[in-house]
């Protein structure tokens, strides 16, 4: 069984109280309904308020009182609603206690990070002013059919069950999704066949699958990539190989996939032990979710940075998300201010003068750090030769690709790197971003999402590499803007290209620094 933990939560005082249990089977009037609704927020309002005269010293987010009541509106209407707000995390009460005082069950997915926040802090701290019954649990499975509550899981679990057909939460409730901007990557990892290299001892014993297989390992030592895109060809060898067979629940689902052009066949190269992985991966997220999940359940969708639009056009096309309330809450500008500064010179690191001059740029920001520094650099042999030049001048203070915390260290990492372990990492003071975060265009994804859009007569770039390269570009830099550190952008297309001060406006708030002080 999943373990479900029930919490004792917000028990209203009578005064902050507004029990709307009853409101739906009252035949009421518009007038009174709309009373009633605005009450319901106002309610949310008031408790929030109450939170923070009570909690001393309490520094507020300055839009938690707005998005309580945009939260609470749209979880009593079941209105589906998209919020973009910033990385703070301070969020997180706007939407917990519209969740807990509603008469509404709600399923809040949330990563594993910020579901344990969420039960070790948030939750505690509502309990402890705001005291209540409603029932929360966590788990994998909705307890049972007549609970009723706030039940907490994984989104990638939700999304499994929801898309793969399965019934382990109930339809109809509202869905709140936090961290949104990891949404595509989620649905798409819960539709992707895998075939392991263990898979294939499953299959009876063939001569002509052996060739195959022989052939394909014999082609991808060949290939510098270690995901390479499974040709025409060899994907339609191994679907008549595979007819004859009985095939296992795994390799049924991949066999189905074979020839379909929705989705993309490619191999993973296991290179030091000249093993592989054949992986079916849907090119187009958008028509799955659309059909599956979104007509459902109403959603609330908050992330960070999910699209430079405050519509967030482009990021719910990709999504298969139909018209919606969309509200974007910008960092305060008080607290949330991030020093940026642009180097007089700036490098084109993808030819040698550029990959030359770098390490006198970075000698040059090391000597103005009191305190840790990162440093993003995409390309791993340059990355390499950067860390070891650096490695000469400051011993072990430099590191690569490691959680390694110091407080005058200097980490090298890739984009990817940064981006899983940042909360776990020190906040810098320094951060180096020198290769501005497009996406791999050497990776076989990419290029079939790219091919779609110019199929679909979509401008692919603008559509879909400039707005996510933004996003993990604000996201990439945010936990600087708590401690108002220093982001040296060191790309050359922040100057050279035509969306470089759309890039810039997208980093405000920003103090721009022209020399270092």
């Amino acid at each position: 069984m999943n373990p479900i933990a029930t919490l004792t939560c917000l028990r209203r005082s009578e005064s902050l109280s507004l029990d709307e249990r009853n409101y739906p089977s009252l035949p009421f009037s518009e007038s009174a309904r709309i009373y009633i609704n605005e009450m319901i927020e106002v309610d949310v309002h008031r408790q929030l308020l109450h939170l923070q005269r009570q909690e001393t010293p309490f520094n507020p987010w300055p839009h938690q009182l707005t998005m309580g009541r945009l939260v609470a509106r749209a979880l009593h209407h079941g209105r589906s609603t998209l919020v973009q707000v910033s990385g703070s995390g301070e969020h997180r009460l706007s939407y917990l206690l519209p969740a807990l005082s509603g008469s509404q069950s709600v399923l809040l997915c949330l990563p594993e990070a910020i579901r344990t926040q969420v039960l070790e802090v948030e939750l505690p701290l509502l309990r402890r002013y705001i005291p209540g019954d409603k029932p929360v649990g966590f788990g994998n499975r909705w307890p049972s059919s007549d609970w009723q509550g706030v039940y907490l899981t994984d989104p990638s679990i939700f999304l499994a069950d929801r898309l793969q057909g399965g019934s382990a939460f109930p339809k109809a409730i509202p869905v709140l999704f936090d961290c949104a901007h990891g949404l595509e990557q989620w649905a798409t990892d819960c539709l992707e066949e895998r075939i392991l290299p263990a898979d294939w001892d499953r299959l009876e014993p063939s001569d002509a699958l052996l060739t195959w297989r022989a052939r394909l390992s014999r082609s991808l030592l060949e290939q510098a990539q270690n995901r390479v895109v499974l040709f025409p060809t060899q994907e339609a060898t191994l679907a008549k190989l595979l007819i004859p067979l009985s095939l296992d629940k795994n390799w049924q689902a991949f066999s189905d996939q074979l020839l379909q052009t929705e989705t993309l066949r490619t191999v993973e190269f296991y290179r030091a032990s000249n093993q592989f992985s054949l992986l079916s991966t849907p090119i187009d997220v958008a028509p799955l979710l659309k059909e599956r999940l979104w007509p459902h359940q109403p959603v609330v969708i908050i992330g960070e940075a999910l699209d430079p639009d405050r519509q967030a056009g482009t990021f719910r096309q990709r999504l298969g998300l139909g018209e919606m309330t969309c509200l974007r809450f910008p960092p305060d500008p008080r607290e949330e201010e991030v020093v940026l500064y642009l180097p007089p010179k700036l490098l084109d690191l993808t030819s040698p003068v550029g990959q030359q001059e770098l390490p006198a740029v970075i000698e040059t920001l090391i000597a103005h750090a009191e305190a840790s520094m990162v440093i993003l650099l995409n390309e791993g042999s340059l990355r390499q030769s950067l860390a070891t030049e650096l490695a000469a001048l400051y011993g072990s203070r430099v590191s690569v690709d490691t959680l390694r915390n110091q407080n005058n260290s200097i980490h090298l990492c890739s984009w990817e790197f940064w981006e899983r372990h940042q909360r776990s990492l020190e906040t810098p003071q320094i951060l180096v971003v020198c290769h501005l975060p497009f996406a791999n265009l050497d990776d076989p994804l990419i290029k079939a999402r790219i091919a779609l859009c110019k199929q679909q007569r979509r401008d692919w770039f603008r559509s879909y590499l400039l707005p996510v390269m933004l996003g993990r570009l604000q996201r990439g830099l945010s936990p600087l803007r708590r401690t108002q550190g220093l982001v040296a952008l060191v790309d050359s297309r922040v100057n050279s290209r035509s969306y470089g001060q759309q890039l810039l406006d997208s980093l405000t708030p920003a103090r721009r620094l022209r020399y270092l002080e």
